[in-house]
């Protein structure tokens, strides 16, 4: 699968053609990021001309007791658009498990 859109944030991700070391399943596209940047990845998904990615699917959370990144968020998003699904994997340290909300872009996220 070719993807057909990047998303370029300096320091952060750059995803075009498949240069981001990401994993394709399925339908989808799936990415890890630190929790640092997850929201202006995802400001960016949300925002950028060429994703589109206006709906957010889902989010599951999990505990990994015993891992330095005991805590794991994920993300599912869908872009209408371009028919295209986006997985966003971020971990957390157990010392500081904080994360920026997404209320603020997707409403169905409270």
């Amino acid at each position: 699968m070719s993807l057909t859109f990047f998303i370029k944030i300096p320091g952060v991700v750059y995803l075009q053609n498949n240069n981001l070391p990401c994993t394709v399943v399925s339908s989808f596209v799936e990415i890890l990021v630190t929790h640092e940047t997850s929201y202006e990845v995802i400001l960016n998904l949300y925002y950028g001309s060429l994703t589109q990615f206006k709906t957010l699917s889902d989010i599951a959370a999990y505990d990994l007791p015993g891992n330095k990144f005991r805590f794991g968020l994920s993300y599912l998003f869908l872009s209408t658009l371009y028919n295209t699904r986006f997985k966003l994997i971020t971990k957390l340290e157990e010392k500081s498990p904080k994360i920026e909300s997404l209320c603020e872009i997707y409403s169905g996220s409270l």
